[in-house]
């Protein structure tokens, strides 16, 4: 007749730990390889809890299906940038001239920089073009002293 299925609970603790890895991988990503080899070790547990999930026959229990997609995710990504850090330093290594290249533009960079802290800006005024702005500033500070001695006088 009817059989009830029961959940079965097997590789949900190796699937935790390869979510736990597979986060802990996520966020050390940027680090060549720091990231890749939780990343790989929550892949193996990943395929571990699986294995064990379909042998109790409870192949797509969530957990399992979260562990197995966070560090297949977490491995493509540690292992794309272990890889292209990995190829940048095999290049600098192989032309230490490209390195120069850079250390000469970064200091031609900060140079410039240095130059552009020492610039002053100067505004001349021609006698008639800005005279009326002058006044029109004079007369408002004028305005201005005149009420802040009105409310000294209040107080």
């Amino acid at each position: 007749m009817y059989q009830e299925r029961k959940s079965s609970k097997n590789g949900e603790g190796f699937a935790i730990a390869g979510i736990v890895l597979g986060i802990i991988s996520l966020f050390l990503f940027w680090v060549p390889y720091l990231g890749f080899m939780p990343a790989i070790v929550a892949l193996i547990l990943s395929a571990v809890s699986l294995m064990q999930a379909t042998s109790a026959g409870n192949p797509r229990n969530a957990v399992v299906m979260a562990a197995l997609v966070i560090s297949i995710i977490s491995t493509i990504a540690s292992g794309w940038w272990t890889y292209k850090a990995t190829k940048y330093v095999t290049d600098i290594i192989e032309n230490p001239n490209e390195l120069k290249e850079v250390k000469e533009a970064l200091e031609d960079f900060t140079k410039s920089l240095d130059s552009m802290q020492n610039v002053n800006i100067e505004v001349n005024v021609n006698e008639g073009e800005g005279s009326e702005v002058m006044e029109n500033l004079e007369k408002t500070m004028e305005e201005m002293e005149d009420s802040i001695t009105i409310i000294k006088k209040e107080k």
